[in-house]
């Protein structure tokens, strides 16, 4: 994941950038009175993208859906898109 988007999404679920350090931001959340520091690398591991948040007890970014996906999955249901095979399987023949 981006680190511009992890910050914005820690922003977005009321973390508060706390400090900055030499090579990490520290983010803050009120709500929990927790604290955790977020590198400052471009991409960060999706791994410490969730004990980032669940140190400061926010939902994974990685489970939560937006907005345009939300908006693209009902716009795929409502036109009859489906993900289902058209045509029934057929059994595979046996060997004699």
């Amino acid at each position: 994941m981006k680190r511009a988007d992890l910050v914005r999404y820690l922003l977005r679920h009321g973390c508060q950038l706390l400090r900055e350090g030499g090579s990490h931001s520290v983010f803050f959340n009120p709500a929990s009175n927790r604290t955790s520091t977020v590198p400052r690398h471009r991409e960060i591991n999706d791994f410490l993208c969730r004990k980032i948040c669940r140190d400061l007890e926010i939902a994974d970014p990685r489970w939560t859906l937006h907005e345009s996906e939300t908006d693209y999955f009902m716009n795929c249901t409502a036109s009859g898109i489906s993900t289902a095979p058209s045509t029934p399987c057929s059994p595979i023949p046996r060997l004699a």
